[in-house]
């Protein structure tokens, strides 16, 4: 893959191994950014559904502000917390 195009990063709390990739695709009128996450662990198989509702919550509360932010084509932010 080409540089700058892919994030990838992951970690293991809790018993639960997460992996969060990110895949940036230029397109005519900017980037187009996909996300992928999973969870793996015994916390995650014992309440697979719960886990997933929670992952997917999470997601999108992150990149709302983003998308709005990206898309009302603002000043970035330099908070990167939330």
């Amino acid at each position: 893959m080409e540089l700058h195009r892919r994030i990838l990063w992951g970690g293991t709390a809790g018993g639960i191994t997460g992996v969060h990739e990110w895949l940036f695709t230029p397109v005519a009128d900017g980037i187009h950014a996909e996300t992928n996450e999973s969870f793996a662990g015994s916390p995650a198989q014992a309440d697979a559904a719960g886990m997933q509702s929670m992952l997917d919550a999470s997601l999108v509360a992150w990149l709302r502000p983003r998308k709005t932010a990206s898309e009302s084509q603002t000043a970035p932010s330099h908070d990167v917390t939330g």
